[in-house]
């Protein structure tokens, strides 16, 4: 599996094929195990839009646990339907992407011209959008984007920390969309959340909002009363 081909870093992927051979081969040799460690991109084939299809086909791209990300490889759908939990849940969320996009690709879960890989660790603060400019959606090209989160990858400095729109991290399942949707809701409630990580922050590039500073005194009221 590790040696077929990869899409590049803007997410151009093969033709879909399916080598009989090669799976036959690998059917013959159940030693060679290999385990997913992350779905990364969906790209969907439409009966409508290809020869010979009876029904739409997906492809997925596949990270490879103990693999270097250069060598994940686009698998057809019947080669990833024992996965279950997180990973299931990935797959259904890279599909509804895939059905929903014009272009019948989900969002590539791969970052930078060498693609590298990103691993959200944790998100740390969520901020709502408070105006047309707000310079915390400053270069997002999609200006219905309500709400910002700072990301903490795995593996990464502090320093790298970053900034991301909601729809970059529709893939997150367990914790990760639980903490999600906590800040979010802090964040709709007040115009920014309390930082989630137990140590310590990072700064914003702006001032606290007044939201936020309000927020903090009913927190201290509320520790006060106890």
């Amino acid at each position: 599996m590790p040696d077929s081909e990869h899409p590049d870093a803007d997410g151009d992927q093969p033709s879909y094929e399916v080598n009989v051979e090669d799976v036959s081969e690998e059917a013959a040799h159940p030693s060679n195990l290999y385990v997913v460690e992350h779905l990364m991109k969906c790209v969907k084939y439409s009966a409508s839009g290809f020869a010979g299809l009876a029904s739409d086909v997906y492809s997925f791209y596949v990270k490879w646990s103990g693999y270097d990300i250069a060598e994940a490889t686009w698998e057809p759908e019947e080669h990833l339907e024992t996965l279950f939990g997180d990973l299931r849940e990935q797959l259904n969320i890279l599909k509804r992407e895939a059905d929903e996009s014009p272009d019948g690709e989900s969002i590539l879960y791969i970052n930078g011209p060498e693609v590298q890989y990103y691993i959200v660790e944790a998100l740390l603060q969520c901020r709502r959008r408070q105006s047309d400019d707000d310079p915390y959606f400053a270069g997002n090209p999609d200006a219905g984007e309500q709400f910002v989160f700072l990301v903490s990858w795995a593996g990464h400095n502090e320093e790298d920390n970053g900034w991301e729109p909601e729809s970059h991290l529709s893939g997150l399942t367990g914790d990760l969309a639980g903490q999600r949707e906590r800040l979010k809701s802090e964040a709709t409630a007040f115009g920014v959340s309390t930082f989630y990580s137990a140590g310590p922050p990072v700064a914003p590039p702006l001032p606290a909002l007044e939201p936020y500073e309000a927020f903090e005194e009913i927190r201290e009221g509320l520790w006060d009363d106890m």
